[in-house]
């Protein structure tokens, strides 16, 4: 699905291509996302809904600050509130 063929202006590179065979592996992998994305949005009112846009800000935002990060800075200021008393 991809083609490696050596880099003419560094031998220690390689360069990469999607073939025909992969190309159509991504259309269909891209279709059964949107598929999948239209059936998981339709109960909020559509992928470009609000409140299917706030989900999906909530959602970034556990993804950029994940829980552990969350628990560590929690564990962090329980332990500084032990540490005046």
């Amino acid at each position: 699905m991809i083609d490696r063929i050596p880099d003419p202006g560094d031998s220690r590179a390689f360069r990469l291509s999607l073939t025909v065979r992969g190309a159509e592996v991504i259309d269909q992998a891209i279709g059964i996302v949107a598929d999948l994305l239209e059936q998981v949005t339709t109960p909020l009112g559509g992928a470009t809904s609000k409140r299917t846009l706030a989900m999906m800000r909530d959602l970034q935002a556990l993804i950029d600050h994940p829980l552990c990060a969350l628990q560590s800075d929690t564990n962090l200021t329980a332990q500084g509130e032990h540490n005046h008393a």
